[in-house]
């Protein structure tokens, strides 16, 4: 939800949101799908691989740090350093970025 959105807007996101799904508003989803500033290989290590694929599937952080064996505060900080090697702002843009350059797939699977 941008910070500038309208009451109308913040109500839509809510009503999808209580009904389990996602909702990003369209120019961000334009600022997302634009220009790729992704490098080639951006150094993730399989672990930040491993995060972000469960990002993509939107598993929590909660439940990404007990299926990996690792602390809430640790899988925070594979996200902060995916964020940073993949130049995004959110972990939506980071997935978005991520599987434009086939680094995980655009899809997860179910």
């Amino acid at each position: 939800m941008p910070k500038d959105g309208d009451l109308d807007e913040m109500l839509a996101v809510l009503r999808t949101a209580e009904r389990g799904g996602c909702s990003v508003p369209p120019r961000l989803l334009r600022s997302l799908v634009g220009g790729d500033r992704v490098p080639p290989d951006p150094g993730l290590t399989a672990r930040e691989i491993d995060v972000l694929r469960m990002l993509a599937a939107g598993v929590t952080l909660t439940t990404i740090a007990r299926e990996l064996g690792i602390s809430v505060n640790t899988a925070r900080g594979h996200v902060k350093n995916i964020l940073s090697k993949l130049g995004a702002h959110s972990q939506l843009e980071a997935v978005v970025l991520a599987a434009r350059r086939g680094l995980i797939n655009a899809l997860p699977s179910s």
